[in-house]
């Protein structure tokens, strides 16, 4: 019972994570900011996974605060650099 909880609570972090991609990944500047290969496997693993068990191990919380930040912070200056030309 407890595990059925927690996977429905992981579950649950994979489509919100999955919901905040989509929201950066819609984003006009999207395009204008360089990731790593590295970053870019993450993004594409977490996006194409339906099933949070299916998601791999080394892909947990704090690497994806991470990389949320990263993306955030270089959306951030994109956006920054096309207001000042």
């Amino acid at each position: 019972m407890a595990q059925n909880k927690q996977l429905k609570a992981e579950q649950k972090w994979l489509e919100a994570t999955q919901n905040k991609l989509k929201k950066f990944i819609s984003s006009p500047y999207w395009d204008s900011i360089e990731l790593s290969d590295l970053h870019f496997s993450i993004v594409t693993s977490i996006m194409n996974t339906s099933n949070v068990q299916l998601l791999s191990p080394s892909i947990n919380e704090r690497v994806v605060d991470i990389l949320l930040e990263t993306i955030k912070n270089k959306l951030e200056r994109a956006k920054q650099n096309c207001r000042t030309r």
